[in-house]
């Protein structure tokens, strides 16, 4: 009898979440085959927030999450949205000539195949068309039949407690090791890929908005592009000349990400309300413009383990969001601000502050401005 109060299942309910916290997200779907208390006490955890990608199975399965049970657990979707590949160039003789010839590949691969014979080669170079190939027919047939829009817009419908919708941008195209220029230069179509995307969103979230369900937030994750090259920072800006439509279905706007280029968030002057950070590196000198060029409309700020930088001679130095930096850096508006914690996900919680700004009466100068902290 002792032994059996003792086991997992049987702990008291608060114990129990102190130990599933500790635990990965596969141990947590092993247990939740345990038995019917684990079960009922994991399900809402393991689809709270559920990822999903540009592919047909990836859509298709998240049709199928839609109509099951698990549906009313769901808070968050994460939709990984790559550059769209041009079929044209996927002809195999225009591929091996113009675009990633067989001498290309040998270089760009010779670290990593040195002890095997060259004979193998032809059979591995085929196996990167091949897979190209694949990838590219799966997306002309989601294109043609118009399964992401249709997927998409069927879900949000069937989401009732989903508040977050995080569109995740990655590289131009995953290579694994062959991160390769013709590749990713000579393949992807930069110029409509994101576009494309953010308009499929912006209509399913429109759709969904009809029937009755709003969305709070929507997410712009950049974590997955290391670096803004122009390719990058062409393809950020067009996906910016299509979040206009977006933000008309919410009034939160989330970026994060590191090397997120914030001048373009100045530059493209769209209409924010609401504001959250997370994981950014921020230049004091482009957060002042953010704040000048949404003054009238942006009244709400959230910032989660991001850092401010250039301010005056520690120009390379990033520090790390306080009472002291939020006087500094919000200098002349009348704000409150209140130290927050956003639960990324079950195993992941960060700190951070939330920052309402108060429209400041014109009659008072910067001196007269109280900022609450």
């Amino acid at each position: 009898m002792e032994t059996q109060r003792l086991n997992l299942p049987n702990l008291p309910t608060e114990i129990l979440y102190l130990i599933l916290e500790s635990l990965g997200f596969d141990d947590l779907r092993s247990l939740s085959c345990v038995d019917k208390r684990l079960r009922g006490i994991l399900i809402p955890i393991l689809f709270r927030h559920v990822q999903f990608s540009f592919s047909t199975s990836s859509l298709s399965d998240l049709g199928k999450l839609a109509e099951s049970q698990v549906r009313q657990h769901v808070r968050i979707l994460s939709y990984t949205v790559p550059d769209l590949l041009k079929p044209g160039h996927l002809d195999f003789e225009y591929f091996k000539r113009a675009v990633f010839t067989p001498d290309e590949y040998i270089v760009a691969t010779a670290g990593f195949y040195e002890d095997e014979p060259a004979a193998r080669y032809p059979s591995r170079y085929m196996k990167v068309y091949d897979t190209l190939k694949g990838t590219c027919k799966d997306q002309q047939k989601i294109l043609e039949k118009k399964l992401d829009l249709d997927t998409l817009t069927t879900s949000l419908r069937a989401l009732p407690r989903i508040n977050e919708l995080k569109i995740r941008v990655c590289e131009s195209l995953d290579t694994g090791h062959w991160e390769f220029l013709p590749l990713h230069f000579n393949l992807t179509n930069v110029d409509d890929s994101f576009t494309h995307h953010a308009r499929t969103v912006a209509e399913a979230l429109k759709d969904a908005r009809n029937a009755g369900i709003s969305l709070g937030t929507i997410s712009l994750n950049f974590l997955k592009i290391t670096s803004f090259g122009p390719s990058e920072g062409a393809k950020f800006r067009r996906l910016w000349s299509a979040v206009d439509s977006l933000l008309e279905q919410s009034t939160f706007l989330c970026v994060i990400g590191h090397t997120v280029p914030f001048e373009l968030l100045i530059d493209m002057k769209l209409t924010v309300k609401k504001l959250e950070l997370r994981h950014c590196l921020i230049f004091y000198d482009t957060w002042r413009k953010l704040l000048e060029v949404h003054r009238k409309s942006l009244h709400h700020i959230e910032i989660y383990d991001s850092k401010i930088g250039g301010m005056g001679e520690d120009w390379c130095l990033f520090h790390k969001i306080s009472p002291q930096i939020l006087s500094r850096v919000l200098a002349g508006f009348q704000f409150t601000a209140k130290e927050s914690v956003h639960h990324e996900s079950f195993f992941k919680r960060v700190k951070g502050w939330t920052i309402e700004l108060i429209k400041s009466d014109p009659s008072k100068n910067a001196g007269d401005v109280a900022n609450a902290l």
